[in-house]
Parts: structure tokens; C-alpha cells; sequence
């Protein structure tokens, strides 16, 4: 089963009152390449449902070390909650979720996440 129909199907059953945020790490050049062509169908899919989505990618090349990701991300989650004026849903995918759970411990994130769902993260 695909990810957009794995959400659509447990969307049905869920109403999301805040918007969600998609969180992963992007090769640099891929991202100049594509920037997030690939991951429009599942925006598509919340949208269908009435869920607003942005997505967070930090974009990484081998220069990039862990501090200045989570920097990255923390800029990109604080940007996003002041459009909305309120806390988000945020979903993690892969190493994402260790620049997420970063934020979340070592910098009082939780003044910015409502919930957090990670997905393949290398951390148990």
C-alpha cells in the first residue's frame, strides 16, 4: 500500500484541527534539481481531506553536520508555526527524525509541536 493511501485511509477515521508538517533530509542537489515535485501527490491527498501540509526538507550535502540541521530545522518549524499562529503535527521521516527529536529535547521545542510521528527513524 502506498503512503497516500495508507493516510487517506486512517484520515477517514481523523480530523487534524492544526496543520501537519512533513519533516526529512534532501541531497542538496537533488532538492536545486526537483525542490519537492516528488512529494506533491501526498499534499494532494491531505489537501482531499482538508489537512494543510507543508513540508520541512533540510537540505544536506557532506559539509552538513547535525547542529547546523537542527538549526535548519528549528528556523523552518518556528517559520511555520508563526504563519499559522499556533502549534503542528509533525511527522519525521528517516534521519529527520533525529534533527526533530533534537529540537524537540535539547531546545524546548515543545513550545512548537503539538505531536510528533516519526517514520523509519533510526532512533528506537
Amino acid at each position: 500500500m502506498n503512503i497516500s493511501k495508507l493516510f487517506n485511509k486512517k484520515l477517514n477515521n481523523i480530523k487534524l484541527n492544526r496543520p501537519l508538517v512533513f519533516t526529512f533530509n534532501i541531497d542538496w542537489k537533488i532538492f536545486q534539481q526537483f525542490k519537492l515535485e516528488q512529494f506533491q501527490h501526498i499534499k494532494r491527498s491531505f489537501e482531499k481531506n482538508n489537512v494543510i501540509v507543508e513540508f520541512l526538507p533540510i537540505k544536506v550535502d557532506h559539509r552538513t553536520d547535525l547542529e547546523s540541521r537542527v538549526k535548519q530545522f528549528s528556523k523552518g518549524i518556528s517559520k511555520i508555526c508563526d504563519k499559522y499562529q499556533e502549534k503542528v503535527h509533525l511527522v519525521a521521516y528517516s534521519l529527520g527524525s533525529l534533527h526533530a527529536r533534537a529540537f524537540v529535547s535539547i531546545l524546548d521545542g515543545e513550545d512548537y509541536i503539538k505531536t510528533l510521528t516519526t517514520l523509519g527513524s533510526p532512533i528506537k
